[in-house]
Order: structure tokens, then sequence, then C-alpha cells
């Protein structure tokens, strides 16, 4: 090899090394967009309160993830920051991605007794941070929830927390998938079906690294056909339906979604009308029409390729008119409002994780009100003494102690720039 070529390979390797956790300036962006991201959901949360319209919190999240994001950087030339997930309040048996518009012909209002799960995202420089949390309205210590509704907030909790505990270096996909369906079992519940967890870097959301929760898909195909199943033995736990083997490394980012229904966790559809949409960076189709390539050039200016909207756009029916073009050649992605069954609940508990060499550094998720939620169901001893450890090394109390100053003394920085 050359000394040309020698150099050129180091300069790539460094310029990858600035995109991964490896750098302490990528993991103070993580810090700070997840910081942001905690902030505008705890406000969310803290404003659900009973007549309280959906289109309102979503406007509170999405308020301070833009006005905390543009106090910073000012004097960095074409930095992207901002909203990586637009505030979405999905309630009940509603799964995800209601984001309700003013367009709305009817636009829900939360009532005492509402199950409302809020999922927010912020980035700096495309660098992602994403939660979700889950609060019954109306919940207090005096006043607890139970039945059904405390089984599934402790279901989607305990398999997120379980799955935080297995995202380690050298752990399989698959054996967190099998972990979040042993979990949520014992509350006599189901994760939602297809939904899945993902790594994350810079402007990409969903990474090439998943973890489902409940492949039905498969696992469906594997019990109608004979040859795979001769045995008619349960394939729950069969690998062939557990995705792609895949192994967590160090330096990866993870953004742990757990979401549980009370019922079987079918995924339906609804007549709700799409309001969130993200561009795809591996499209290569050339639109034709120009309101389809004004939308897109706009929406990639302001967003890059997290998600969006269109309660960000001047006309929301020339967007629509633009974006379908865009859909139907897979340029974008829409984000369907999706629902259970009409009886069941859903719960959701969203965390981004990075896996540093020392241990795992957790950056987005409230705290959980376990006082609020009675349930006389519990896990198995396994899952317990899961629970019961620490998800880092105590070695890396220092580090987190460091890292969290650092991205405090870059925060303070960048909103001088």
């Amino acid at each position: 090899m050359s000394e040309h070529d020698a150099q050129s390979n180091h300069s790539e390797q460094e310029k990858e090394e600035d995109i991964t956790i490896a750098s302490d300036a990528v993991v103070n962006k993580y810090k700070i967009a997840a910081d942001i991201c905690n902030k505008a959901l705890q406000a969310v949360i803290d404003a659900i309160e009973a007549d309280k319209s959906t289109l309102d919190l979503c406007k509170i999240g999405d308020a301070i993830v833009k006005e905390e994001t543009n106090k910073l950087f000012k004097k960095v030339k074409n930095m992207k920051k901002g909203i990586a997930w637009p505030t979405s309040v999905s309630v009940n048996n509603i799964i995800c991605h209601y984001s309700p518009l003013e367009s709305y012909s009817y636009i829900m209002k939360i009532k005492d007794g509402d199950m409302v799960k809020v999922e927010i995202g912020a980035h700096i420089d495309g660098f992602p941070a994403f939660g979700a949390h889950t609060k019954v309205c109306g919940a207090t210590t005096e006043n607890p929830v139970k039945g059904r509704q405390a089984d599934v907030m402790w279901a989607a909790y305990n398999a997120a927390e379980v799955s935080l505990r297995m995202l380690k270096p050298g752990t399989i996909n698959r054996e967190i998938t099998k972990i979040i369906q042993e979990t949520t079992g014992a509350y006599d519940c189901n994760p939602i079906q297809n939904m899945a967890s993902y790594n994350i870097e810079k402007d990409v959301v969903e990474g090439e690294k998943t973890i489902l929760q409940n492949p039905v898909d498969q696992l469906s195909k594997m019990k109608e056909s004979k040859d795979e199943n001769p045995s008619g033995k349960d394939l729950t736990t069969n690998n062939a339906v557990l995705g792609e083997k895949q192994e967590i490394e160090v330096n990866d980012v993870w953004c742990i979604d757990v979401l549980a229904s009370t019922g079987e966790g079918r995924v339906m559809g609804t007549e709700i009308k799409t309001s969130l949409f993200r561009r795809n960076a591996d499209s290569q189709y050339q639109l034709k029409m120009k309101t389809s390539r004004e939308i897109l050039a706009n929406a990639t200016n302001a967003h890059g390729f997290h998600t969006f909207s269109l309660r960000d756009v001047e006309s929301e029916t020339r967007a629509r008119l633009g974006l379908k073009e865009c859909i139907n050649h897979e340029v974008v992605t829409p984000h369907a409002v999706m629902q259970e069954r009409a009886t069941e609940c859903v719960a959701q508990f969203k965390y981004t994780v990075l896996v540093l060499p020392h241990g795992i550094l957790k950056v987005t998720g409230l705290g959980f009100d376990k006082e609020m939620y009675l349930t006389e169901k519990t896990c198995s001893e396994k899952i317990q003494a899961l629970l019961a450890t620490s998800i880092s090394k105590k070695a890396n109390k220092k580090k987190k102690k460091k890292t969290k100053a650092a991205a405090t003394a870059s925060m303070v920085e960048a909103t001088a720039e």
C-alpha cells in the first residue's frame, strides 16, 4: 500500500469515527438532543389533563424542541437541527402516529382514565434522540390505576427495561425479542405486532439492525406450513421467526421502542389522515411534478431525513398533492395512524441508548411512577433478577458524569455560538 493510500484510508477512518459515539463530540450531540427531547416530553406529560386537546399537546412538544434547538450553534453554517419526530399523542387503542392537524374534522380530547402515549424526537446536526412515555390521565398515588390498564403499563415498562439491560455488546437481537415476549406475557399482554427497535445514526432513524418484538407475519407463515413445523409445536421462540440474527456492538446507538397491548397486539389501519412523513435516503427516483420536487426540496432543507409534520407546511393541500408522487415512488414514507381493537389499551416506552465501551448510557426516557399503577401480576424470577441489575458498570459512573458535564458545557458553548 502506498503512503498516499494509507493516508487516504486513515482519513476515511477518521471521517467514519466522526459520526460514531467513539467521538466525544458526537456523544455530546446525542446528549444535547436527548436533553431537549426529555424536556419536551416531560412538558407534554405534565400538561395532560381532562378536556385537553391532543393538538394543543402536540404544539407544546413541538414548540419546545424548536425553541431549544434554535438557541444552539447559531454561527455554525449549514448545521441542521430541530424536530426528529413531531410530537404524537396516541390515546387508548391508538397505537402510534396520531399527530393531528388543524384541518382535522375531529380532534381527540383527553378524558379522565385515558391511556395517553406521547412520542417526541429532537436532533442536533442529524444526530437524533427519541423518547416516548405513557400516562393514564387522572392517575395519582391517591387514585392509582388498577386492572388491565395497570397490567399493560407494567408489561410495556418492564419489557423496555429488560431490553435496556440486555443491550450489551455480544447480545443477539433474537434474545431480546424473546425476553420482550416473555415479559409482556407475564402480564397477560402482547407486544404490538411487527413493531421494532432500531439502531440509529446520523441522519438514519431506522438502521440496518433491528430488534423485533412480535414478528407475526413470519410466525403465521410458519404455522401454516407443515413442512416447516411437522411437530405442531409452538414456534414463538424459534429463531426463524425472530428476524435476521444480529449482534449488539460497542458504539451502537439504539432506539429501544416497546409497545404492549391488553389484546393480541394486532395492528389495524384507521381512517385518520396521515400527517407524518419522512424522506427516504436511498431513493433515486426523479420526480416529474414540479409541486412534488418543491415539496421534497422544502422538506429536505428543513428536516433532512427526519420525520416531519404537515403542521409545518404553508399549504396542506399543496403538500399532499406533491407528496402523492413522492409516496407512490417510495421517495417519502408516510407514517399512518395505527390502532388496536377498540376495547384494548396500548402502552409505550421508548429510550435512546448509547452502547459505550464501559457500559450502557440511557439518554432519553422519563421516570415511571410505579405507585400509580397497581397490578396483581408479576414477572418470573429470571426477569426480576435481570431488572434488578444496573445498566452500566460501576467503572462507568465517572464516565457518565464526565459525559454529562461535557454535554452541559457543550450546550452552554453552543448557545453562545
